[in-house]
């Protein structure tokens, strides 16, 4: 047990519930705590250039809303993002830009998302809802730490010229406020490791950074290839790895310093890189992409963490969270934002109004500056 980790999970578990139990509330009265969403949304853009433009003044009500507002894709937000890149505030929505999020998606060219207070609100909100009954059904998981993948960063020319910070330091950055800082003093790796951005070097420091953390409980990661390649790195690398790790080192261009763990480097020689599960013994979950195209990568995972429960992800993307896993349950997280959904001829339903068995494309309009 890792007391240090143990007490902030607990935290950050307590600081979780009053959002939770919201959650829950909400969940039985859709309707309700979607059209209050949609007013709370709206005036986040109220007197932006965007609402100007688009006539939004006054706007509140789904009917009004679906009248006002177009279906739009990412192309119709360009223009407004290269004016937050070169630095003209309320252009999207109200207030500050506080990083603009590049997509990791490999389709097509990389998006810019902006990010402000707002949207950072609706993700936390999608956080709790889901670590608070993790934590419950899994209670060993608040006495270790957890690596949220951390996704090294390669600056292109919009993002180099940008006024507005391109990236997160760390994937837990973007909940912002007290729960940014629990959730950070859980994390095996340090946040610096993202803005290596040489390949080899950031597997190197990210793997002496988990090899130390015995106590490691969660893994949370997009796509589940990411872990085989984790893998395959660490058995390249064995040897190396053990050296760095019993002597300490400094690693990266801004000389990340990691301290020498001399018996743990003896602990694993004698184990060996073999059999992952006894590297992190306590590893309880593993929480990923699922669906059909990502089984061979979960079934390489299986196979070397046995033990570990694999926890498919909801519905999760840069710009949104759209459902999240409870149980055996994906639940809509309807207090995060406004929902929408295209059915197979073109209409729009809201998610008051949705039926059991259909399939439909989601809308999502967002505190974040993207509307439908």
């Amino acid at each position: 047990m890792n007391a240090w980790a143990t007490v902030s999970n607990v935290a950050w578990l307590a600081a979780s519930l009053p959002e939770w139990y919201r959650f829950k509330a909400a969940t039985q009265s859709v309707e309700a705590t979607q059209l209050r969403r949609l007013r709370e949304i709206l005036s986040n853009y109220s007197d932006s250039a965007l609402a100007n433009a688009w006539k939004l003044d006054g706007v509140s009500g789904w009917e009004e809303f679906t009248r006002k507002v177009p279906v739009t894709s990412y192309d119709d937000y360009v223009p407004w993002i290269d004016r937050i890149r070169h630095g003209e505030s309320d252009v999207l929505t109200q207030g500050v830009v506080q990083c603009l999020e590049p997509t990791s998606g490999s389709g097509g060219p990389k998006k810019l998302v902006p990010y402000n207070r707002a949207l950072r609100s609706e993700f936390r909100r999608a956080v709790a809802a889901w670590i608070v009954p993790l934590f419950k059904d899994r209670p060993d998981l608040v006495n270790g730490r957890s690596y949220w993948s951390i996704t090294p960063q390669f600056p292109d020319t919009q993002e180099a010229e940008s006024s507005v910070p391109v990236g997160f330091a760390a994937d837990t950055d973007y909940l912002g406020g007290v729960i940014s800082l629990l959730a950070g003093r859980v994390m095996a790796v340090q946040p610096e490791v993202a803005e290596i951005k040489d390949m080899p070097t950031f597997w190197h420091a990210t793997l002496l950074s988990l090899l130390k953390c015995a106590d490691l409980r969660l893994v949370s990661v997009w796509h589940p290839s990411f872990i085989p390649l984790l893998l395959a790195n660490m058995h390249g690398h064995w040897g190396r790895l053990l050296r760095d790790l019993h002597d300490g080192c400094v690693i990266g261009p801004d000389g990340i310093r990691i301290q020498a763990a001399t018996a743990r480097a003896r602990q694993l020689e004698a184990l060996g890189p073999s059999r992952p599960d006894r590297i992190w013994p306590h590893l309880h979950l593993i929480s990923c992409w699922g669906g059909s195209a990502a089984e061979p990568y979960l079934e390489m995972i299986r196979s070397e963490f046995p033990n570990a429960f694999i926890q498919p992800k909801g519905l999760v993307a840069t710009e949104a969270a759209i459902t999240i896993p409870v149980g055996v349950l994906q639940p809509l997280t309807v207090r995060s934002h406004f929902y929408e959904f295209r059915d197979d001829n073109g209409g729009i339903h809201p998610a008051w109004k949705l039926l059991t068995g259909e399939e439909s494309t989601v809308l999502v309009p967002t505190g974040g500056g993207f509307l439908r």
